[in-house]
């Protein structure tokens, strides 16, 4: 049994699915329509009760859920690639701080926008909310960029120079969720050539044309 990864266009089975493709592992994907709510149907929440994308099933049956995890468990499994540095190194522990940031804040604020049903029981609250988390996914990538330019480290990538990580992936996954070019362009440039040199990478290439338009 191979990998099978359950995913949708412009979601976050991108960075599984990249990952693959820069290791050469080869997976099945299986279609989930997020725009048909498949992922409510009772098929799919036997497998990942939560109803959420990306879910990974490893080759021994067993569930992964949740982007990060899936991103650290691709790499764990296929350390010879060397797409994530040693957790106990500094650049690790930089690496894996910024992946549960983006994680913890970002893809939630995300979710806010997309479902702000699910964080009130008043219809009019929803435009509020949806507006809060927009302004929350922007404070929190300028916060990141932040980073990127007092670590003086010069990119593409966000290890700097030619450091290539999952990490990079991770970004250029959720980067532009709710998060036009016209606000990242002048706001976000470290973040933005993030995204471009992730798209470039001649193995993503073919992935990226099937999750988002061209950069």
């Amino acid at each position: 049994m191979s990998y099978i990864l359950y995913g949708d266009k412009d979601s976050g089975s991108f960075t599984a699915e990249a990952l693959f493709a820069e290791i050469g592992v080869p997976y099945e994907l299986r279609g989930i329509d997020l725009a048909k709510y498949e992922e409510t149907e009772d098929a799919f929440k036997a497998i990942n009760p939560a109803g959420k994308l990306p879910t990974l099933l490893l080759p021994d049956g067993t569930v992964v859920t949740e982007s990060a995890a899936i991103l650290l468990t691709i790499s764990a499994r296929h350390a010879e690639a060397k797409l994530f540095p040693d957790l106990a190194s500094s650049d690790g522990a930089w690496a894996l701080r910024w992946l549960m940031f983006i994680s913890n804040n970002i893809y939630e604020a995300v979710g806010r926008v997309e479902f702000p049903n699910r964080y009130t029981s008043n219809y009019y609250d929803r435009s509020a909310i949806e507006a809060s988390a927009k302004s929350e996914i922007r404070w929190f990538w300028m916060l990141f960029e932040r980073e990127l330019e007092d670590r003086g480290r010069p990119g593409p990538y966000a290890l700097g120079g030619d450091q290539f990580s999952a990490l990079d992936i991770y970004v250029a996954n959720i980067a532009a969720w709710f998060n036009p070019i016209e606000w990242r362009a002048p706001n976000a440039p470290r973040i933005e050539a993030i995204r471009r040199a992730v798209a470039q990478r001649a193995k993503i290439v073919p992935v990226w044309a099937r999750h988002f338009d061209p950069v």
